[in-house]
């Protein structure tokens, strides 16, 4: 399941209601995918702070190196061409661009997996409402636990739990999805997430692809990544 799916999975409730803004939900579904991409090797910034395709090769077609490029899931393959159209550009300059699009690519996905199904209906019967409701609720559940321990320090990270931390702090959203877990403070919860978002648990190319994603969200929610009063 891609880190994309996962973050969804979390920022949705029993309802199927989401948990954040709508403008959060886009921005982190847009982080996610762009993280994703660097961490396959396919996206990266330079010293500038631009993006830079690195293998913009579609699946079976041979990479600039000359050899197959890796199979990527449809969602990021789509993804992938949406950011290549900018490159050269900095993330947080096409952020409002490729919103919409990659938080649709994001919830895509969810559903092609099975993991969520959706329902759409009128709002007091005349403004159209859509809800996805999730199809494994236990799943969800144990997801959540599981970030849950990394968060209270009960488990260490891992590039997979760490990066969904990343995005959710980057969302401004780990004290909605954590709200008093370990009995902390909104505020104590923030300044966990922002501690494991800087920390040393990834490799330094893991470390730049969140780096560039945190990047890149800072313009999307307007609030800034790191600090506990973030």
């Amino acid at each position: 399941m891609l880190i994309a799916e996962e973050v969804l999975i979390l920022l949705t409730d029993t309802e199927g209601r989401a948990v954040s803004t709508p403008r959060a939900t886009r921005t982190v579904c847009t982080g996610a995918l762009l993280l994703e991409l660097e961490l396959a090797g396919r996206l990266r910034l330079d010293d500038a702070g631009r993006l830079m395709v690195t293998d913009g090769a579609p699946t079976g077609a041979e990479s600039p190196g000359g050899t197959p490029a890796e199979p990527l899931p449809e969602s990021l393959e789509e993804a992938m061409a949406l950011f290549a159209k900018h490159e050269g550009r900095k993330p947080k300059a096409i952020m409002p661009v490729v919103a919409r699009r990659c938080e649709a690519l994001a919830y895509d996905a969810l559903l092609a997996s099975g993991a969520a199904e959706e329902e759409k209906h009128n709002a007091l019967g005349f403004i159209p409402d859509t809800r996805r409701h999730l199809t494994d609720p236990a799943g969800r559940d144990a997801l959540h636990r599981e970030v849950q321990a990394v968060l209270l320090g009960e488990q260490p990270p891992t590039t997979r739990t760490g990066s969904l931390i990343a995005l959710l702090h980057a969302a401004s959203s780990i004290h909605t999805v954590f709200a008093g877990a370990g009995g902390l403070s909104d505020k104590e919860l923030r300044g966990r997430a922002a501690d494991i978002a800087d920390g040393e648990w990834a490799s330094e190319a893991s470390r730049g692809a969140i780096r560039s994603m945190q990047t890149a969200m800072v313009v999307g929610v307007g609030v800034a990544m790191f600090g506990a009063g973030s």
